[in-house]
Order: C-alpha cells, then structure tokens, then sequence
C-alpha cells in the first residue's frame, strides 16, 4: 500500500491540523454531539481521514453508552466518548472504505434528485452490526439544485442513528440553507510545523537519511497538503541519490527558469523564443499540469509579495511589474488553457504567442524585420512539432491552421481572429448598425456577468463603465478615468464587444465611451502609473 494510506491518521489525538484536532477533543467531552458536519477546505488537508475516525468512534463498541445517551437520549453522557480503537475489525473496513456504517458518496457522480432519493431511503433502516450510521457526501458543492433541496429536509430531520458529513473544497457554492443546518469545520492549508509533524514519524519508522533541505523541498513543494508531503516523501525516498538538484527535478520544483524565461521572452515579444521553450519542455518530458500549476504560483506569489511590500518587483526585470504580473495571471487563468491537449502545452502555447501578436500588432511594424521574426517564430511552431508523433498529426494540423492565419495577418499588418475572440476588427467595416442601445442599458449588469464567463479582462473593463444612454445602433457609456476610457476605445475590445452585443441585442452597436467626473465622495482616485516602465508594461500588454 502507499504510505498515505499505511501512515493515514486513525484517532483524533493523531490529526495534525491543529485546530481541528483541538474542535474534535472538545466535542467528544461535549453535551451533544451534531448530526451533520459541514467540512470545508484544500484537498489533501485531512476531511476523509476525520470522517472516517469519527465513524470509527461513533461505532466503537467502547462508545455504546455514550452513543445512546447522545443521540437517543438527548443528554449529556456519564463519560466522554473515547478513541476508536484501530485494532477492532470493525475499525479496520471503517479505515479502509468497505464498511457500510460509514459509506462515502462522490456527490459530483451521484449529484441528481434522484440519487438524494434513493440515500433518502437508505437513511431509514437502522445499522445491524453497530450504533450510527454515518454517510459522507464528497464534494457536495456539485449537487444540482433540485437535489440540495431534497437533502435538506432529510439535514433538518435525520432519523437518530444517522450522522451526515458534508465535504467541499468550495464552501460558497453550497446554498446557506444547507450550511445553515451543518456544524461548519474549516479545513485549512496545513502549516510548516504541521507538515512537519505528520512526516517525521514516517522518516522515523522508514528509517530514512535525509537532509534538513530535502525535508523543506519537501514542504514547500506540498503547499500546505498532507496527502501530497506523504506522497513526495516516498517518490524521493526511492532516489537512488537524494540530493537537492534530484528532488527539485523530481518534484518539478526546478521549473521557476522556464517561467522566468517565459515572462522575459513575452515582455520582448520574442514568439520565436516562446515556440523554443515549449519545445523544450516536451523534449525534457516536463509535465504540462505540474508546469501550468508552477507558472499560476509563482505569478501569484511574486504579485502577493510585490502588494505587500507595496513596492515595484524586479525580481526578473524592471519591466515585471505589478500591472505586467496582473495581467499575466489574468491571461493565463482563462478556463481551458489548464485542460490537457493533443500537444503537451499547446494551449499555453498558443495563448502565449497571442499576447505577443496582441502587442506586436497594437501599432504597425517600423520595418520588415518584425515580419520576418513572427513569421520565422511560426514557421518554427510548425516546423519543430512535426517531431511529436503521429497520433497528434489531427491536432497539428489544427494549430498549422492557426499559425496560417497568424502569418497572414503579419503580412497584412492585421491582428488575427483567436477563438477566445481577443481580436480586433474595425468598426467601419461594419455597414448597418441594428443593435438595440436601451434594451443592453437595461440589462446592462446580467450582461456584464454574461461576458465575465468568458472573457474576464473586458468584463473587468465594463465593470468601470456605466450605461448612460442607449438607442438603435448606439449605446453611451460613462467612465470616471481616461485610463479606462483609452482601453474601451481599443479596436480589439470594440470589436469583442459589438460581436457579443449582436448575438444578444440584434446587431452590432456605435459604442461612445465619455468621460465623467468622479464623485466627490468616491474614495477611489484616478490610477497611476508609478514610472515610464510600468506605462511601457501597459502600452505592450493591455
């Protein structure tokens, strides 16, 4: 077996989340005991592993007496509960997921109306071998909304001998009416010391030589974890030499050079380098999710610690800014781009070579030489994934059909058209404007909300902007700062935003953006930009 589930906790005093151990010692001395548990927070941060000890206790033949008094009685017991002993058969098919006192239901499978029924019948019939039923709902923030309402009414009214565990890894999905009913449990990212408590008794009972540096690389790769510190510290314990270099290329903690790399070559919009790198990565064998989740880290971390220190970050360059760290993570966070492709990294790729033509193509080229470079950096896209295998020839042709049409639209100076609609069209070209300005000034924030699903950088735009006047074929929006007004303006925000209008409102619309003064008690004030190299950041990337 793995040594995550040889080394799982099996009684409370051996949680190692601090807080939680703490609640669940109070609770087993208390006057009651709830009969539905709300447990939120991070994979891998213990919420089966106390379920499954809290089935365990509740079915602990040592418990009988307590149990009774609990949930039967409704008093307070003689004695505390106490520990489930883990020795027990009993105990053992609890552990191991095969008991029938404690059954866990993956609610993202069994999420209908119908499968709440049919638990609903379940719930009625008394444990034959045992006190308390418990059922463990995993991630029941996936539940549809016909199917929360009817597990409401068994969360209000549960028959004596069952205990309900709610688990989720997003606590704001699950309706208030159902949290209302639970016992709440927050499950938080495990600390350092935490961490480190759960794994040395394992380096202990495996007798392993390692290096306080390792135990760290260890720690910090987990992010907070348990499931995976255990996981990371038997992948290196199978190293034949455990060193510092070997573990950080192991546990893809080496990564940090290619995303530096990354972000350097994208503020030069060198879409050559970008095509070398991602060839790169594949040619190492570096694993696609393991590097997105790296690059959405370390964008995030470095922009946390930039606000905090309320500073410019120049870790990389003096380019990298908090506006250039913003956007970047805006960018490369739109849904799909993490989901796994016929090409490893082709999505990343891709999205990465369109920022660079967004912001190649703003202003015409001053010379031939930026031509040759992007068609030289296509042309290698093409070129150096003919060496992927045969298998992937559909998708190749997919992104030689994409990388096509980004050469001709550097030969025409024209930005190309993506599929995630970040392109720019002018507006004359546009003959007939038939689009309905009142009904979108109506419906202006249900709108906004409808474009946020999909592109989320001009949804935040629009969220500055205020509908202040709407006819047939036009609309006026009002904006506090030129900042905003000047984006709006853009052709390629225009042109997304008209395509998405006539889909919606009949045709296209004359979109006036004008400029309003700011209230006089707004706290906000107009945005600055602190240096010439932050306004260089925004003029290339924006």
């Amino acid at each position: 077996m793995s040594w995550n589930r040889d080394y799982r906790p099996q009684q409370i005093s051996n949680l190692h989340l601090i807080k939680v151990r703490n609640y669940f010692l109070q609770l087993m001395k208390a006057a009651s005991f709830p009969q539905a548990f709300l447990f939120t927070g991070p994979k891998g941060t213990g919420k089966t592993s106390t379920s499954r000890i809290l089935g365990a206790m509740l079915n602990d033949d040592q418990n009988k007496a307590a149990i009774r008094s609990l949930f039967f009685e409704h008093k307070k017991p003689a004695a505390p509960l106490l520990e489930p002993n883990p020795q027990t058969e009993r105990s053992q098919h609890i552990f191991a997921g095969e008991s029938y006192l404690v059954q866990e239901l993956d609610a993202a499978s069994n999420r209908r109306i119908d499968d709440i029924r049919a638990l609903k019948d379940q719930i009625q019939l008394a444990p034959i071998d045992g006190l308390i039923k418990v059922y463990i709902l995993d991630e029941v923030h996936m539940l549809t909304t016909e199917a929360f309402n009817a597990l409401l009414k068994m969360l209000e009214e549960p028959p004596p001998h069952v205990v309900f565990i709610l688990a989720t890894t997003e606590l704001d999905k699950v309706p208030t009416t159902v949290r209302s009913r639970c016992q709440i449990v927050h499950f938080t990212k495990a600390t350092h010391d935490e961490l480190l408590s759960a794994l040395n008794p394992i380096i202990k009972d495996q007798k392993l030589r390692l290096k306080p540096a390792l135990v760290e690389e260890v720690i910090t790769q987990a992010d907070g974890s348990f499931r995976d510190a255990v996981k990371y510290l038997e992948m290196i314990s199978h190293l034949d030499k455990a060193d510092l270099n070997a573990v950080k290329q192991l546990l893809g903690s080496n990564l940090d050079q290619y995303i530096e790399q990354l972000i350097i070559i994208i503020l030069e919009k060198q879409a050559s380098e970008v095509v070398n790198l991602f060839v790169n990565l594949r040619e190492q064998g570096v694993a696609p999710d393991l590097f997105y989740k790296n690059l959405i880290a370390y964008l995030h971390g470095s922009l946390i610690k930039s606000l905090l220190k309320k500073e410019q970050l120049s870790i990389l360059d003096p380019r990298v800014t908090q506006t250039v760290l913003r956007f970047l993570l805006d960018e490369f966070s739109q849904p799909g781009i993490e989901l796994p492709a016929a090409i490893p990294f082709l999505r990343l790729e891709l999205k990465a070579l369109q920022i660079i033509d967004r912001a190649t193509h703003k202003k015409p080229p001053s010379s031939n030489s930026s031509n040759s470079s992007s068609q030289t950096a296509t042309s290698n896209l093409i070129t150096k994934n003919k060496k992927l295998t045969s298998n992937q020839s559909a998708s190749n042709h997919t992104q030689s059909q994409v990388t096509s049409k980004m050469s001709k639209s550097q030969n025409n100076n024209q930005p190309i058209k993506h599929a995630d609609h970040h392109h720019s069209t002018s507006l004359s070209k546009i003959d007939v404007l038939t689009g309905n300005g009142a009904k979108l000034c109506q419906e202006w924030s249900s709108f906004v909300d409808k474009v946020a699903k999909d592109n989320f950088s001009l949804a935040t735009l629009l969220k500055s902007a205020h509908p202040v006047a709407g006819d047939k074929g036009e609309v006026t929006l009002s904006v506090y700062y030129r900042f905003h007004q000047e984006q709006l303006a853009q052709p390629r925000f225009q042109s997304t935003l008209n395509e998405l209008i006539t889909n919606a409102y009949g045709g296209p619309l004359k979109i006036n953006c004008v400029l309003n003064e700011q209230p006089a008690d707004a706290e906000l004030t107009e945005p600055t930009l602190p240096d010439k190299l932050e306004k260089l950041a925004v003029e290339a990337l924006m």
